[in-house]
């Protein structure tokens, strides 16, 4: 009996792989990309057209220019009527100055945040110093 013949698990010297039985590992490879999609204009993009952007995870879908979002616009509004409000009842006031702060953390909204602060704060000590000359306790007015 041969040595290889006693112990079958021992490595044979021979030649290199030669391409015969399982072929070493190969890494999976990515898929197969799809060709490229002609432009659908030969020259210039439309206007308004815009490269897409990385927003999100679903980007826009053909690179169009999409409407501005309309956050905040609602609390923005009723920030200007609370303010404007707080004319016949100061204490309004301070619902202005809560929905100016709140608008002010909105994106593209910052400067109505801080017209809609200010105007409550002013709006609110003027109303509070014309209606304590009004319902003073003397009995005079203006």
């Amino acid at each position: 009996m041969s040595e290889h013949e006693q112990n079958p698990e021992q490595a044979q010297a021979g030649p290199p792989y030669q391409g015969q039985g399982p072929a070493p590992y190969q890494p999976p490879q990515p898929p197969q990309q799809w060709p490229p999609q002609p432009q659908p204009w030969p020259q210039q993009p439309p206007p308004g057209y815009y490269p897409p952007q990385a927003q999100g995870p679903y980007p826009p879908q053909y690179g169009y220019a999409q409407a501005p979002r309309e956050e905040g616009k609602t609390v923005q509004t009723v920030g200007y009527v609370m303010a404007g409000a707080s004319l016949l009842m100061p204490i309004l006031g301070l619902a202005g100055l809560i929905l100016g702060i709140i608008t002010a953390t909105k994106p593209n909204r910052g400067g109505h945040g801080a017209a809609i602060i200010c105007l409550s704060l002013v709006l609110g000590v003027v109303a509070a110093i014309f209606w304590a000359g009004v319902y003073s306790s003397d009995g005079s007015s203006y």
